[in-house]
């Protein structure tokens, strides 16, 4: 690996339309504390920000996201245009979004995230040791917490005001998912965790953490990728790695993530799980992540 190349790119997706209220301030909140804890190894990660569909009486994202100064920030445009080709129903296609990140990534690993996560500071000092394998998809668990006035708190307090605000966890008990309570933790090594079984899938919260190769996500053809579906898209992607014969490994805290909680629309779809081991199992096309397209790209690097 070269210097110019991360060892992880992260990706995220999204657009300037006030998702959930306030999706900016989330946004900025997940960017400039990732910034910040990344200043001691500064080549560990690029981030990819796909905006998509991006609205026309809006700024674009990479002008209204401030400058970073550790992390190199590559910001990819799915026009308003490129949508309409394709037919979609949803404003945004999250999942082919995150596949367009993916597809061009540089680092040898790539994480598909969300744009309002919190990495737990044991997170990024366990990548930092660079302990990634090739052969594994990496999941863990995700705490939600209420960010009401996170803006205002400084980066090195973020991850104690996370845990403190925390209230409930998204893990596995081996072979359901579970939304367990979390009731005043002390710090991040106190926080509940579920019993993982290694040989099950944790689809609970997989679109906030899916982390695996480069290579790997090209030979399962990137997650999956639906016109219309909204619901469990992430549990169909995770599986795709397993029948490739992907392992699993689950980190757990201190090693986690954080969501800020926000307004979000209704699950309509129940889990069927025979409906994602069927979806999951059909292949992706060659064409995933809008192969062959030419999408506007600006990067910023570090100031």
């Amino acid at each position: 690996m070269t210097s110019n190349t991360p060892y992880i790119s992260v990706v995220i997706t999204g657009r300037n339309d006030d998702y959930g209220q306030d999706f900016l301030g989330r946004l900025r909140v997940f960017l400039r504390h990732l910034d910040w804890q990344v200043r001691a190894c500064p080549d560990l990660m690029e981030l990819v920000i796909v905006e998509w569909n991006p609205l026309p009486d809006r700024e674009p994202l990479s002008q209204a996201l401030p400058a970073t100064r550790n992390i190199s920030v590559r910001y990819i445009t799915v026009d308003s245009d490129t949508h309409e080709t394709i037919g979609a129903t949803m404003p945004v296609l999250e999942f082919a979004g995150k596949n367009v990140g993916i597809r061009r990534a540089r680092g040898d690993f790539v994480l598909a995230t969300n744009p309002d996560i919190v990495f737990s500071q044991a997170m990024i000092d366990w990548l930092s040791t660079r302990p990634l394998r090739t052969d594994t998809v990496y999941r863990t668990d995700r705490y939600d917490f209420v960010p009401d006035g996170i803006s205002a708190i400084n980066d090195a307090e973020i991850e104690n005001y996370a845990v403190k605000h925390s209230f409930v966890v998204h893990s596995m008990e081996q072979n359901a998912s579970v939304s367990l309570p979390v009731n005043h933790a002390g710090d991040v090594s106190s926080l509940p965790r579920g019993q993982v079984d290694l040989n099950i899938m944790h689809t609970n919260g997989a679109g906030d953490f899916i982390l695996a190769s480069r290579e790997t996500f090209w030979t399962v053809r990137g997650l999956y990728e639906s016109l219309d579906r909204r619901w469990h898209v992430d549990s169909i992607s995770l599986y795709r790695f397993h029948w490739a014969g992907v392992k699993q490994h689950v980190v757990q805290a201190p090693c986690c993530i954080f969501h800020q909680h926000h307004q979000r629309s209704a699950q309509d779809m129940a889990y069927d799980h025979r409906e994602i081991l069927e979806l999951s199992r059909r292949s992706g096309t060659t064409a995933w992540g809008l192969q062959g397209q030419d999408l506007e790209e600006i990067i910023k690097d570090p100031q």
